[in-house]
């Protein structure tokens, strides 16, 4: 197999982190590759950085700022490869990521997920994401998203873009990304991609590399009533894709616990800064209570965690209000 991949960049102001990105995507060892920068109307060097390396083969596009979603898409639109690996600007991978993920292919319409190594900037504090959830369902895509979400055990998880590489023709099925989402963003479009495959194919010596940051964020971790309401909408777009794709009706009350234990997570965010949009989520959760089991939430320590399931999550979310407050 000579197959190419085209590794997607979106940038936004990521100058202190895109030299980085694009050096990891040029040292894969797979040969047979293209990589596409798209900066999305960065207000910093981000651009000139990006164009520096087009005497290296980068192909550098830009557009006005429309978020990280019409960057991805316009970089599937000038994409040449049979395979796309996108990569965030201010992430890496190890060298030979994707020929790991490409020799693991053994039919069409696979899509192959590595281990997500997270990191912080100094690089000296590494936490590895748990490989549990890729002991089960591998070939059935929507049974696995369900226990990825969290439907049969109400132990959830997620999986970072980086991590994926997907064949085109997948991608073409599934569609382009959503550009009305900005929080997860990911987690809706790459539902969508696991529903249009035939299984996932894991590659744990295959890394990919997560910049957390010390305040526990990404580039992509700004947090407003708009990205909140993303999130919302991404978790009801997901779950009607996961029941459009059900057969099975035995399956139905797993997929509506799934969602359920996101919208309580998510209400647990924004409670009560958000109050109007917190009524809504809540309702959206009532119609799916009575269909869903419901196990304990994490929501810190042994301390926290009885406090949040025992007794009241609200009481909880005022107690760490306070504690945060005192410093």
């Amino acid at each position: 197999m000579n197959s190419m991949v085209s590794i997607l960049i979106p940038a936004y102001n990521s100058e202190s982190f895109l030299g980085t990105a694009i050096e990891s995507a040029l040292k894969q060892t797979w040969k047979a590759k293209e990589v596409i920068v798209v900066d999305d109307g960065s207000t910093d060097s981000t651009l000139t950085i990006a164009r520096s390396y087009e005497v290296s083969g980068v192909k550098v596009f830009a557009q006005p700022n429309k978020g990280a979603s019409a960057a991805r898409n316009l970089g599937l639109q000038m994409a040449s490869g049979d395979f796309i690996q996108f990569l965030d600007a201010d992430d890496f991978l190890r060298e030979d990521k994707i020929e790991r993920q490409i020799r693991l292919f053994k039919e069409e319409g696979q899509v192959a997920v590595c281990k997500t190594v997270h990191y912080f900037g100094d690089q000296k504090t590494l936490l590895a994401d748990n490989d549990h959830f890729f002991q089960f369902h591998l070939n059935d895509p929507l049974q696995f998203l369900i226990k990825l979400y969290g439907g049969f055990d109400y132990h959830s998880g997620m999986i970072q873009p980086n991590a994926f590489l997907v064949p085109r023709t997948v991608i073409e099925k599934a569609g382009k990304w959503n550009e009305d989402l900005t929080l997860d963003d990911d987690g809706e479009f790459f539902c969508r991609v696991i529903l249009s495959s035939k299984g996932i194919v894991y590659s744990p010596e295959g890394m990919n590399f997560y910049h957390k940051f010390h305040q526990g964020t990404s580039l992509s971790g700004s947090k407003s009533e708009r990205a909140f309401r993303s999130q919302f909408a991404s978790l009801r777009l997901k779950h009607a894709h996961l029941l459009e794709h059900n057969k099975n009706p035995e399956l139905v009350p797993f997929i509506h616990t799934a969602t359920y234990k996101g919208l309580r997570l998510l209400m647990h965010v924004i409670y009560p800064d958000y109050n109007p949009l917190y009524k809504e989520v809540s309702a959206f959760a009532r119609t799916l209570q009575k269909h869903s089991s419901r196990g304990d939430e994490v929501y810190g320590g042994a301390v926290a965690n009885f406090v949040g399931n025992r007794i009241s999550w609200k009481l909880l979310k005022q107690l760490q209000r306070i504690k945060s407050q005192l410093g």
